[in-house]
């Protein structure tokens, strides 16, 4: 029945997950509306965070194109899809995490980071890091913030591109998790 409850989740929340770009229509929400946007997202965030430990959770493990391994952790409450955290760990310390928030299957923020180390000429190591932030209304990407930690107009093409981005990229994560399932 569990497994049930999570397949249904995960097929209703790709069903949802419908993002399109704000910008697309060179619509933008006024900045005090985003910000009230903005805010309410970060406490449905910091709730779930809250919650995480009461939740539900299965893990899938798959491979990638490449051959990396990859970890995708299902989070569900007792009736809808939380969080789907993916973990991608490839060769040497090279690694990505994807988060993705859902509220009432609608797919509300996702968190992009990775980390990677090069070897310098001293025999010591420099770790990259970066961090990309998706803030979404409604099915609509609101903000981005890129790894550069500056936020990006939401009427250019570049933020554009991310929303249509970010979107294959969620789509694509629920297809594999219900392969590794079975469905």
């Amino acid at each position: 029945m569990k497994n049930k409850l999570i397949y249904l989740a995960l097929a209703i929340a790709l069903l949802f997950t419908g993002i399109e770009a704000v910008a697309k229509e060179k619509k933008v929400a006024s900045y005090p509306e985003v910000e009230k946007q903005i805010k309410e997202i970060k406490e449905k965030y910091s709730k779930i965070q809250k919650e995480k430990k009461t939740y539900q959770k299965r893990v899938y493990n798959g491979t990638g194109d490449d051959g990396e391994n990859i970890t995708y952790n299902v989070y569900v409450n007792e009736t809808e899809l939380k969080i789907i955290d993916v973990e991608v760990s490839g060769p040497g310390d090279a690694g990505s995490r994807t988060e993705i928030y859902y509220d009432k299957f609608k797919n509300f923020f996702v968190l992009e980071s990775s980390e990677s180390s090069t070897a310098l000429a001293n025999g010591k190591f420099k770790t990259d890091k970066s961090e990309n932030r998706y803030y979404f209304t409604n099915g609509k990407m609101i903000r981005w913030i890129n790894e550069k930690t500056k936020e990006v107009d939401p009427k250019s093409d570049e933020f554009i591109r991310a929303a249509a981005e970010i979107k294959e990229k969620i789509m694509k994560i629920s297809k594999d998790i219900n392969k590794l399932k079975g469905n």
